[in-house]
């Protein structure tokens, strides 16, 4: 039997109107402190759960006042991995969806990928990912300490939505963010990332949607 926040959740999404997003690609995230510096560990025998999921959905206006508190990639991968037993996940699509009604307006972001489990690492979650990147480089069994970096590298995408007309015909995406910020820091990965986004909207007048990342560069290799 269905609880009554659960048919009061199913009534606001069947009178809601939203629209979905796909943000992209990561070849790996992961938000604990792991070592990818796996060399002679033969990766392959490593236990992996495939096209696991998790999302995180936040209320982003309220009678036309943004909150200013959207879903985290953070907490979506997170809760991905507590339900599987992993330390990072590899071949993430990221999703988000927006639903707006006349008073509220809200959004989703959906993780799905195969969690990896390490053997013999037990690290709780940090603030910032460990590994974050787009690009499908081989950063797990090679040595990240002493690889070229560039620190504090950061890049954003904005859209503004003005009478519901976009001020660029292409809302941002994380993979396009996460592109930027690597090709600024010529590198392959990022660490000690911090990942934001927002989406939100006062209907028929107003809104924004937008990416940033910031974080350390490396060029594994």
């Amino acid at each position: 039997m269905r609880s009554p926040a659960l048919l009061a959740v199913l009534v606001l999404l069947g009178a809601a109107t939203g629209c979905a997003t796909d943000q992209g690609y990561l070849p790996i995230v992961a938000t604990r402190p792991v070592d990818l510096d796996l060399r002679g560990v033969d990766v392959a025998k490593f236990p992996i759960k495939r096209d696991v999921g998790a999302s995180d959905t936040r209320v982003t206006s309220f009678l036309f006042i943004p909150t200013h508190d959207g879903p985290r990639l953070d907490r979506a991968i997170e809760r991905a991995l507590e339900r599987n037993g992993g330390d990072l996940l590899t071949r993430v699509h990221v999703r988000t969806r927006q639903y707006w009604l006349p008073l509220l307006s809200f959004e989703t972001l959906s993780v799905v990928g195969d969690a990896v489990d390490i053997p013999n690492v037990d690290q709780p979650p940090g603030p910032v990912f460990s590994a974050l990147s787009t690009q499908n480089a081989s950063v797990i069994g090679f040595q990240i300490t002493g690889a070229p970096r560039v620190e504090g590298v950061e890049a954003e995408a904005l859209v503004q939505f003005i009478l519901w007309i976009p001020t660029d015909v292409e809302s941002p995406t994380l993979q396009e963010v996460v592109n930027e910020a690597l090709a600024r820091g010529n590198g392959n990965l990022i660490t000690g990332a911090t990942v934001e986004h927002w989406w939100w909207v006062l209907p028929f007048v107003y809104g924004q949607e937008g990416w940033r990342v910031r974080g350390a560069v490396v060029r594994a290799n």
